[in-house]
């Protein structure tokens, strides 16, 4: 069964098969590579010692298979492959510290690591996620319970700024379409937009109202305005537009669960979004603003989805309790 319309009830619409690829090991951070059909995917173990793998889609097989793999230390927070413009084989991992992998031919091995901590003993907690730019893709973002958020030089393997962001733990960050302005997301239940080359001030650009932590927040790859916000055990998603803050402009709803995570679509306002409701929904977040309506996709899983992204080729991944599933739209 794949993705349909939730009133299509024979499921007869253009069906794209669902392939499954089960795992030893309680999976949780998941990325798409820049080379279609692949991908990386990180263990979720309650010890020292974790896993990450690269993966590949045969079509030949229609399997997904297993290239490469690697030891992590500790679970990894998010994994995340470098933007196309940066023109290497290279991926990002976070967990106690942030990690820089190479891949060659398929194969995985530590570049290096890079402690935000090493020059301010004061702070010295573990990453929660990060994000890279992708105007500057030399420049990475980390977010930490510790309050902190570390700007990094990955070519000089070197912090370029680190700033007390928070009141509590910051959960996320993501950058702009412009390199020096990105957001993060944070349990003291705000949004903070910063800028910088002006660190000295922020603004904060949400507030939960109902004051549980904000876990998520993404900006739409197609247009800067837009900013998804995922708050604790919510079961919908907050559309903000940055040019006016003071409300949000929509609520993405239909899940009857918590979410667990989102994505924007590469290159239009649809959004996908995960959850322990075992659903998988994509709706255009504009279209019902301008008077329009909707048709939203929905894929039914067998479990609650804990991961989920949305590739540059139209391909939609899945991770579950035991598994990932990866699907061509």
């Amino acid at each position: 069964m794949s993705f349909h319309e939730p009133n299509d009830m024979y499921r007869s619409s253009n069906q794209n098969e669902v392939f499954t690829h089960k795992v030893n090991w309680p999976p949780y951070a998941f990325s798409f590579t820049n080379i279609q059909g692949s991908f990386l995917l990180g263990s979720m173990l309650e010890q020292a010692n974790n896993y990450i793998q690269y993966l590949s889609f045969s079509n030949e097989t229609n399997t997904i298979q297993l290239k490469s793999s690697a030891n992590h230390i500790y679970p990894p927070t998010k994994i995340m492959w470098s933007p196309p413009s940066l023109q290497e084989q290279i991926f990002a991992t976070s967990s106690d510290i942030l990690r820089l992998w190479k891949c060659e031919d398929g194969q995985i091995s530590l570049r290096t690591q890079l402690n935000p901590h090493h020059e301010n003993k004061e702070y010295n907690g573990p990453l929660t996620s990060f994000d890279w730019s992708l105007r500057d893709p030399t420049t990475l973002g980390t977010s930490s319970i510790d309050k902190t958020c570390t700007i990094w030089d990955i070519n000089k393997e070197a912090i370029k700024k680190q700033i007390l962001a928070h009141n509590s733990e910051v959960n996320d960050i993501a950058f702009s379409h412009d390199s020096n302005i990105f957001v993060s997301a944070s349990t003291d239940c705000s949004v903070r937009k910063f800028d910088l080359r002006s660190l000295e001030q922020c603004s904060i650009i949400y507030e939960n109202p109902r004051q549980s932590a904000v876990v998520r927040v993404c900006w739409n790859k197609c247009d800067p305005n837009y900013l998804a916000i995922l708050n604790m055990d919510s079961s919908s998603v907050i559309i903000l537009d940055i040019r006016n803050q003071l409300y949000p402009i929509n609520e993405i709803k239909g899940h009857t669960g918590g979410i667990n995570s989102m994505c924007w679509a590469p290159n239009s306002y649809s959004i996908c979004t995960a959850g322990d409701d075992c659903q998988v929904i994509i709706k255009d977040t504009i279209k019902p603003m301008q008077g329009q309506k909707d048709h939203p996709l929905v894929y039914n899983a067998s479990e609650k989805v804990l991961a989920v992204a949305w590739s540059n080729f139209d391909e939609i991944g899945m991770v579950l309790t035991d598994s990932l599933q990866y699907i061509k739209l």
